[in-house]
């Protein structure tokens, strides 16, 4: 998901194990094309709503409230995370990635993974192949691997063209 569409994300969107995301919400004009529905997958995703969940509980003015946004602070919704998430990303070990970086290793992890680009691309909310494509870097390993792989298969088919015995 996009920085922006995180920050928006409400608790009304939530729909047992699927966010769905409204078009108002997502990157565009707002038009309903631009809505999408995200299957929430694996232990870590749901860990990180449980503890969302618990602190959903906003104090202010003495009384206590549940809050719309998933993400915020003090009850508002996020402005900024630019300081937190170098702090973070420094604890973390990794330091000097962006935000965006998830995004594009999503994609890079999708293609590995073998997931058809025609539903990557509607995970990752890519309209264009040309965008897809730029966020799918190649690098030196997945190159060598496709290399291997290449040549293993011209191997193979040397191999078959041997076994030809021409007829008389």
């Amino acid at each position: 998901m996009r920085y922006g569409e995180v920050r928006s994300l409400k608790w009304e969107y939530v729909k047992g194990d699927v966010i769905e995301l409204q078009a108002e919400d997502a990157k565009g004009d707002g038009d309903k094309e631009n809505a999408r529905s995200i299957p929430m997958v694996g232990k870590d995703l749901a860990g990180i709503l449980e503890r969302r969940k618990a602190a959903r509980q906003v104090k202010a003015d003495g009384t206590t409230t549940l809050a719309a946004l998933i993400f915020r602070h003090d009850g508002r919704a996020i402005v900024d995370i630019r300081k937190a998430w170098m702090s973070a990303c420094k604890k973390a070990g990794v330091p000097g990635r962006l935000f965006h970086d998830l995004r594009r290793s999503a994609v890079k992890n999708l293609d590995l993974a073998g997931v058809s680009r025609d539903v990557a691309m509607s995970i990752s909310d890519h309209k264009k192949q040309a965008m897809y494509t730029r966020y799918n870097i190649a690098d030196v390993k997945r190159k060598r691997r496709a290399l291997e792989k290449m040549q293993k298969w011209r191997e193979a088919r040397a191999a078959e063209e041997s076994k030809v015995v021409a007829m008389r």
